[in-house]
């Protein structure tokens, strides 16, 4: 029998330690079923042999958290990051006005308050002027904070009389009435119903084009929320059946959603599973709503917000555990990260190990015993280091000098044997995970080099991207498939197109270290 494909000739970079590579692979039905030498692989019989011409090849990449659906509608909304001030979120929403149809909602993301010179979000007497009559929602680029006029707080019941469980995520002008600012949950459980959604047919259609472009990007695996849409897990399940899924999924839900089948962590294939019960903690630190055990430096005089108590906490998150899930938890903070790492501590059956896995979602600022305690029980941690494309500009503001520079601690996690995932937060920050990759080996925001945070906690290029490969894999549950030698057959999967490369010669910390991405006729390697 005739295999597909042969790849020779090339640096095919396993990951299973730094610098260890094969020559050429042989690739059928999607999966590579030999790795070695180019002699070794030439000698194969196979369709079609590709000659690499001595370019690298990567592993291709996962997304250990993202938000799918939110990530494709930000790529067809209109992009508030570039805007610096009040009249021009205006303007621009003036200009795009003329396009929102009968029953339509005029919506925009990323929105930076540290932007913008007033210093605030614009109000809902500001976004009535562009109009009163079609409802008007504005998101900042965390999605902490949204900003609605009159007839969209109309539609979501939010007026004098409303009253939300935290009274600050209504904000007010000093006659009572609701300014237009609302945070957290007051989102999704007010606002986000009341949206007129596309048609199944239309979601299907524009995510599965927004899976081919992270495809493109060198993604293979992503961990999404599959209650961000409006179709749950029948959007990806309708894909499937008509196009395919250029990705593989595992889907994150929420706790607060029935479970009566007995569905657990794992159920599904390949391509698309269940993943882990997912829990918000707290807010960000843009907004000055994650959970710090001292004050902000700015606003002074809070701490930020939590969604539970401890006792609260561990009992979902037992719940959840003794259920057969694992538990993925949303903490920004380092009081957070504490009360998370305590209900997993709680929680935890040494009986059962790792077969079911704590994930720390975020894990931003954490306290000085956090690591050595976490590194007690099977938790993961996935970081998303492109963050620091927005940290560059308020960090400091926030939390102060010394803070700031204990943000995001990857190495000191690393070096105390915590398995370390990367991912974007999409469509919080771009889903390109070259940019994560860079910020994580530099420090800085990609471009930029006048503002650096937390130097000593910049690693190589290897473990950056041992992040999105190999430990992301561990955080998909599917190390017993992908985290392996190269030369094991059957264990790596051909991705769908495409060529990734780095160079790893330089000095990890000089952005110069890090080629951008190169897309060039070639394989993408799907091993982690």
């Amino acid at each position: 029998m005739k295999i597909d494909r042969v790849y020779y000739n090339g640096v095919i970079r396993t990951m299973v330690s730094e610098g260890d590579t094969v020559e050429a692979l042989a690739v059928h039905n999607g999966t590579i079923v030999a790795a070695g030498t180019s002699k070794e692989m030439r000698a194969i019989d196979a369709c079609e042999y590709v000659d690499l011409q001595g370019r690298s090849v990567l592993p291709g990449f996962a997304d250990t958290h993202m938000h799918l659906f939110h990530d494709c509608m930000g790529r067809i909304t209109p992009n508030l990051s570039g805007c610096h001030s009040i009249p021009e979120i205006l303007s621009l929403l003036e200009q795009r006005k003329e396009s929102i149809k009968p029953g339509q909602w005029l919506t925009a993301e990323n929105m930076h308050l540290e932007f913008l010179k007033e210093g605030r979000f614009p109000n809902c007497d500001e976004l009535d002027s562009v109009s009163s009559e079609i409802p008007i929602c504005i998101g900042s680029f965390c999605h902490h904070v949204h900003v609605l006029n009159s007839a969209a707080l109309a539609l979501a019941g939010i007026d004098a009389s409303f009253q939300p469980m935290v009274a600050d995520h209504v904000g007010r002008f000093d006659d009572g009435r609701p300014d237009g600012v609302v945070r957290e949950v007051v989102y999704p459980e007010h606002v986000d119903p009341v949206i007129p959604r596309m048609s199944l047919q239309e979601c299907v259609d524009a995510v599965h084009e927004h899976l081919q472009y992270c495809s493109s990007l060198g993604l293979t695996q992503l961990e999404v929320n599959q209650e961000d849409g409006p179709f749950g897990a029948r959007l990806y399940t309708e894909m499937r059946r008509q196009k395919g899924l250029p990705c593989h999924l595992t889907l994150n839900w929420y706790p607060e959603y029935p479970n009566v089948r007995g569905l657990v962590t794992g159920f599904g294939d390949d391509d698309l599973k269940l993943g882990a019960i997912k829990m918000l903690t707290d807010g960000g630190i843009g907004s000055a709503g994650a959970l710090m055990l001292e004050d902000y430096e700015n606003p002074v005089g809070t701490r930020g917000e939590c969604n539970y108590t401890q006792e609260e906490l561990d009992e979902l998150v037992k719940t959840a555990y003794d259920a057969g899930h694992d538990v993925s938890i949303h903490a920004i903070g380092d009081a957070a990260n504490d009360m998370v790492l305590t209900a997993f501590e709680r929680a935890y059956d040494p009986a059962v190990g790792d077969a079911r896995r704590f994930y720390f979602v975020h894990a931003t600022l954490v306290s000085d015993t956090f690591i050595e305690r976490a590194a007690k029980i099977p938790c993961v941690i996935a970081i998303q280091p492109v963050w620091l494309e927005n940290f560059v500009n308020f960090g400091e503001l926030r939390l102060g000098k010394e803070r700031a520079n204990r943000l995001f601690q990857i190495k000191d996690m690393m070096d105390a044997g915590l398995i370390v995932a990367g991912g974007t937060d999409a469509p919080v920050c771009t889903v390109n995970p070259f940019y994560g990759v860079e910020c994580a080996v530099t420090r800085q925001a990609v471009g930029r080099d006048d503002v650096t945070l937390g130097a000593d906690q910049a690693i190589s290029v290897y473990r950056a991207v041992e992040m999105v490969t190999k430990n992301a894999a561990y955080w998909c549950s599917e190390e017993h498939r992908k985290a392996r030698s190269s030369r094991q057959a059957g264990r790596l999967h051909c991705a769908r197109s495409g060529y990734l490369r780095y160079r790893s010669e330089a000095d990890p910390r000089d952005a110069g270290a890090i080629d951008r991405v190169e897309r060039r006729r070639g394989v993408r390697a799907r091993v982690a």
